[in-house]
């Protein structure tokens, strides 16, 4: 396995002071499925706004394919090296109305959220992509090849 993804002492912190990310590494590799689990509010959208180049950590860096994502910009990262699939309704506010909706996968189901777990386990064992779930559901986590536990911003390997 080739790390793709790496994220190197990454802090994140809201105005400043409300610090929800502190100082995680961790390395994701091509041809593997992560899930990361944690509660509510504990920054797990965050660390995968991070990944994914929709955010810049407040320190720390994020690497893809041993490059910072930073240097090429978020915009280049998020159009040439990421995908993200949405369990509810999000809307991402740099996109028109039209590529929100194009981008929407509606809220998952159980069954859809099985069918959805198989194209993504194709999509990295078979096509050697590196797959990051979040979630709250520990029977989702258990398909993962890896699972990481997020909590008081600080990220475990389980």
């Amino acid at each position: 396995y080739m790390s793709i993804v790496k994220i190197c002492n990454v802090k994140y912190s809201y105005d400043g002071n409300k610090t929800v990310l502190k100082n995680i590494s961790a390395d994701f590799e091509a041809g593997r499925i992560y899930a990361i689990l944690g509660p509510s509010g504990c920054g797990k959208t965050t660390l995968l706004s991070l990944l994914g180049g929709l955010d810049s950590p407040s320190d720390g860096q994020v690497m893809f394919q041993g490059e910072d994502i930073g240097k090429k910009g978020l915009a280049y990262h998020r159009k040439n090296n990421v995908a993200f699939i949405f369990q509810s309704y999000n809307l991402i506010d740099y996109m028109t109305p039209a590529e929100n909706v194009a981008l929407t996968s509606g809220n998952l189901d159980e069954d859809t959220a099985v069918e959805i777990t198989n194209i993504l386990k194709e999509c990295s064992h078979q096509m050697n992509k590196c797959v990051i779930i979040v979630t709250h559901s520990n029977e989702l986590a258990k398909q993962a090849d890896v699972i990481f536990c997020l909590k008081k911003g600080e990220l475990c390997q389980l």
